[in-house]
Parts: C-alpha cells; structure tokens; sequence
C-alpha cells in the first residue's frame, strides 16, 4: 500500500524553488531550495511547518501522526525538483536542531530523512552521510 502525497502548490515559473503543502489537519509545511551563492548547481533543502501557532520554528514537532504523508510529498517534491534541474550536481539536506534540541534530536531527524533516500535518488547519486547531514552528489559520468 502505497501512502498518497498531499497535494502540492508548485513554485511559479521563474521562482527558485518554494514548494508548500497543507496537510489534512491544517498544517502548513514549505520546501525550499536554496542555491549557493558561490555554486548554484549545489543546493540545500530545508523543509518544515510555517503555522502561527508554531512560532515560525520551522523544526517543530506538530504530533499529529502524519509523518509518513509528509515525507510522501517531500519526496515528491524532490524528485520533481530534481528532474526540473538536470545540471544539479549536489544536494545537501541538514538537520540543524534548534537552541533547545540536542545533537541527538538532529542525528535523529537526518536518520528519518535517510529512510526515503532511495526513493529520492536513483544510481546516478551517490549518498555522503555526514555528522548531521546527508550530501547527495550527482555521479560524473565523463570521468
């Protein structure tokens, strides 16, 4: 049984990359893209809630049991970002902890992430897990 993806507000043409969903409860969650200055085929995601009464932490906990929804649509929304970018060559997912987390919780988060990895890249991607990130960087093929 496969879980359904919420449905997906795509960026508008010419935007960089801002996607959002809203979940069956009313959460609202965004996932942006965000290119580096000195590299922009090196991208970092970041994805979390927007709701008020989450006080714009982004990283917060909504306990509504719907995790699996949610990674459904963000690995939606990375495989359609990846294909619409075929020059992309890294891409870096953090799970930068908040003031009151500890290291544990952003270990966590990343390892969370990690289960939906092959979902997400195919075997032209080559996964760097690092201390509480994971790099995926596009294999060269002319080498």
């Amino acid at each position: 049984m496969s879980i359904v993806p919420y449905p997906i507000v795509f960026p508008d043409f010419g935007e960089n990359g801002l996607y959002s969903f809203t979940t069956k409860k009313g959460i609202h969650y965004e996932v942006l893209f965000g290119r580096r200055a000195n590299n922009p085929l090196h991208v970092t995601v970041v994805f979390g809630v927007i709701n008020d009464e989450f006080e714009g932490e982004e990283y917060s906990e909504t306990n509504q049991h719907d995790h699996y929804y949610v990674m459904s649509t963000v690995v939606k929304i990375l495989k359609h970002y990846i294909d619409s970018k075929p020059h992309l060559k890294l891409l870096e997912f953090t799970g930068v902890s908040r003031e009151d987390e500890s290291d544990e919780t952003s270990n966590i988060r990343v390892r969370f992430f990690s289960r939906y990895l092959d979902k997400i890249f195919d075997k032209l991607w080559v996964i760097d897990p690092q201390h509480n990130k994971l790099i995926a960087k596009k294999k060269d093929l002319y080498n």
